[in-house]
C-alpha cells in the first residue's frame, strides 16, 4: 500500500481509498487502480432526482466538495461518492438545474444486466401475486417517485407477466394492485408484510376480521378505527425493512394461535359488511 495526495485538499490517503477521508473528495476517478470497470460504471449511477442531470457536485459538511463528479458511481446498492460517506454528511447539488438534496434522495439509474435483474426479480414478484414486494423492490432499488413505480409496475403488468402466466391469473393480480393503489384492500399492514393480499397468514386475518371482530360492536370500531390509522401508516412506512421487522413476529404469533383455533388459512372472498 502507497500514499497519494488528495487532488483536492493536498493530504495523504492510501492508494486503494475511493474517496478522501478528509475532504470526500473522490479518489476513483483519479487513481487507475480503483477506476471501475467500464461494465460497472454503465450499470449502476446516481443523477439528480428533479432534472436526471448526471453533473452533480458532492459537499461533506465542512469541507469542500472540490471538483463536481459526473454520474456519481454506486459501489454497491447503498453507497455514495463510493460508499464510504455517511449519507448524512453529504450534500448534492445538481450543476444543471441547481437543485439541492441529501445523498440519500438521489435518483438511482440502473442500466444493463442490473436493469434487467431487477426487472425479473418484479416479474418473479408480480406472477406470484406479491405485488406489494414489487413495488417495495423498485422503490428501494432505483429510489423513484411513487408515480414512476406504479407505471412500472403496470408496465410489467401489461406487456412481460402475461408471457408467463394465464390471462385470468394476469386479470386477477392487475385487478388486485389497481385496488391497492386505490386503496381499497384491507388488512393494509398485514399486506405490506407479507407482501400479498392474498396469502396464507392474510386470508387467516381477513377470516377473523370478518367472522369474529364484525360480529361484535367492539370488533366494527377497531375495525373502522384500524382502517382510519393504517393506510397512512402503510403509505410512511410500508417500504421499510425496519416497520415490517417490528410487525412480523407479533403478526406470526396471531395467525398462529389463529391456526390453532380452527381459523382457515385456504383461499378467501371477503364478506360484504
Amino acid at each position: 500500500m502507497a500514499l497519494i495526495k488528495c487532488p483536492e485538499c493536498g493530504k495523504e490517503v492510501s492508494d486503494k481509498a475511493k474517496n478522501c477521508p478528509t475532504c470526500g473528495y473522490p479518489l476513483i476517478e483519479s487513481n487507475p487502480e480503483t477506476k471501475p470497470t467500464k461494465e460497472s460504471s454503465s450499470e449502476e449511477y446516481l443523477c439528480c432526482p428533479k432534472c436526471m442531470s448526471k453533473e452533480l457536485h458532492a459537499e461533506k459538511s465542512g469541507f469542500s466538495g472540490g471538483k463536481a463528479a459526473a454520474g456519481l458511481v454506486l459501489m454497491g446498492g447503498i453507497g455514495i461518492l463510493a460508499g464510504t460517506i455517511g449519507s448524512r454528511d453529504v450534500k448534492i447539488t445538481c450543476l444543471k438545474c441547481g437543485h439541492q438534496f441529501k445523498a440519500g434522495e438521489a435518483r438511482i439509474i440502473k442500466q444493463g444486466k442490473a436493469a434487467s435483474d431487477l426487472e425479473e426479480e418484479m416479474i418473479q414478484l408480480l406472477c406470484e401475486g406479491a405485488t406489494l414486494a414489487a413495488r417495495a423492490l423498485y422503490k428501494n432499488a432505483t429510489n423513484c417517485s411513487e408515480d414512476e413505480v406504479h407505471r412500472k409496475i403496470m408496465q410489467l403488468l401489461n406487456e412481460e407477466v402475461p408471457k408467463r402466466i394465464t390471462p385470468e391469473q394476469v386479470a386477477t393480480i392487475k385487478g388486485y394492485y389497481e385496488d391497492c393503489a386505490a386503496g381499497k384492500v384491507g388488512c393494509y399492514i398485514a399486506t405490506a408484510v407479507y407482501g400479498s393480499y392474498d396469502c396464507p397468514q392474510v386470508w387467516t386475518l381477513r377470516r377473523f376480521r370478518d367472522d369474529t371482530l364484525a360480529e361484535s360492536v367492539f370488533g366494527r370500531m377497531f375495525i373502522k378505527t384500524y382502517y382510519a390509522i393504517s393506510p397512512t401508516l402503510v403509505k410512511w412506512f410500508g417500504h421499510s425493512s425496519i416497520f415490517k421487522w417490528i410487525w412480523r413476529t407479533p403478526l406470526d404469533k396471531l395467525v398462529a394461535k389463529l391456526n390453532n383455533k380452527g381459523v382457515e388459512n385456504t383461499p378467501y372472498q371477503d364478506k360484504k359488511w
